[in-house]
């Protein structure tokens, strides 16, 4: 319900979001800060905490998926043009399953786009071996993003992972010469406290980690968690140890739950003004749509087979809703660039929004620094809990139909 009120205040309407089928993704020609995303679904072992599509690894379907993938990017790069992309990340499900198939789907992104930034992929520990960063280096990757998510065997445990040792795997990597090693931490774990997300944050910086996410530990519906997470009370505690902890090691706050050594490098695989997703279950977000692809990986590659669109559901968005997919992801990012926002949106960000910055300026929320609006503590932390309503009353709806039926006629979201 304050999701629904908050959307309903922010859109100046309670008209509802309508995702409809049949339309194919809208051309990009026009997209601002473009990235491109690349879900590979398949994975060894099924995690019941990870809300991402995926499904066991098949040797020959991995082969077919790969093809179709290519098939895909060439389609959306064709006729356009090389149009420039300011970054490209692979995740999953286990990316790293599909290495000896990630150079030619590389050449295909290089071949339809003109990639000027740089290129991650998310790692699982188990699949990291002593030449995989070399393997990884070849086929073009500068970033890797490797999901931890705890160094504690008991908060392991409570996502169903084997309790080992995974610090030489992060060494490992550091070792490979990336721009930037970025481990993965969840806080919120059934019976974590502070002195353990604290400790796995010392172990992930003395081993090299030049980044590091610590994300919230989110129950989605559809999930098999046997332990919901900690309540709201003792996840603030969570974060502000982690605030405590970053400063303590050197590192600094470069979004609301990510932060990086001094210094270095930093990456966001979400924050972008405009991104091409590619694979079954990635989403699109475009000047005027929102759209994501089939759930399914036979059915992704049995339409692009046929010449067909992968594309499942989509919705239009209006010019006001764009902007705050723009202001929301921005505020992750702890600041809204007003130059950034007139180039997009034709106006100033207080022509558009009068009330809403000048309220959370009143309410210490957000800071004019300059010509752009800076995100305070106080904020990031509403903003941590907007996020976990947003992913409530949205994500894990349009997941959950997608999951149930790869072709919905339509999903209704107030």
């Amino acid at each position: 319900m304050k999701a629904r009120l908050l959307s309903a205040v922010l859109k100046r309407s309670i008209k509802p979001f309508v995702f409809t089928s049949g339309h194919p993704r809208e051309p990009a020609d026009d997209a601002h800060n473009l990235g491109l995303y690349v879900h590979v679904p398949f994975c060894t072992t099924m995690c019941a905490f990870c809300p991402y599509f995926k499904m066991p690894y098949d040797s020959e379907l991995a082969r077919s998926f790969a093809g179709a993938v290519v098939q895909e990017i060439e389609a959306a790069g064709g006729g356009h043009g090389r149009r420039s992309v300011l970054s490209v990340y692979f995740g999953g499900g286990t990316p790293a399953l599909l290495t000896e198939y990630l150079p030619a789907i590389r050449i295909a992104i290089d071949g339809a786009f003109d990639v000027r930034g740089p290129c991650g992929i998310e790692l699982h520990p188990d699949d990291i071996r002593p030449n995989t960063a070399a393997e990884l280096s070849t086929a073009g990757f500068d970033m890797v993003s490797i999901g931890i998510q705890s160094f504690q065997n008991h908060c392991l445990e409570s996502l169903g992972r084997r309790p080992v040792d995974l610090s030489e795997r992060i060494t490992m990597m550091r070792d490979g010469g990336f721009t930037v090693v970025d481990v993965d931490l969840i806080f919120g774990l059934p019976g974590q406290t502070t002195r353990d997300i604290q400790e796995d944050f010392r172990i992930a910086a003395a081993r090299g980690a030049t980044q590091i996410s610590t994300y919230p530990f989110i129950d989605f519906t559809y999930a098999d968690n046997a332990r919901p997470p900690l309540g709201r009370r003792e996840k603030h505690e969570l974060l502000d140890a982690v605030l405590r902890v970053s400063r303590e090691v050197g590192f600094e706050r470069t979004s609301v739950w990510t932060f990086a050594r001094k210094g270095t490098g930093r990456y966001s695989s979400v924050t972008r003004d405009s991104y091409l997703g590619f694979g079954p279950s990635a989403a699109s977000l475009l000047r005027s749509s929102f759209s994501v692809n089939v759930f399914s990986v036979p059915e992704y590659i049995q339409v692009l087979n046929s010449g067909g669109s992968p594309t499942a559901l989509s919705v239009h968005l209006t010019e006001r809703e764009r902007a705050l997919f723009w202001m929301f992801w921005n505020s992750y990012n702890l600041r809204m660039d007003r130059e950034v926002f007139t180039e997009l949106f034709g106006g100033a960000i207080e022509d558009a929004f009068g009330m809403e910055p000048r309220i959370a300026g009143r309410l210490g929320i957000l800071e004019r620094r300059n010509n752009s609006y800076a995100i305070t503590k106080k904020g990031a932390y509403f903003f941590h809990l907007v996020e976990q309503q947003y992913t409530n009353q949205y994500i894990d709806k349009v997941w959950r139909l997608s999951t149930e039926s790869p072709w919905p006629d339509k999903l209704v979201l107030h």
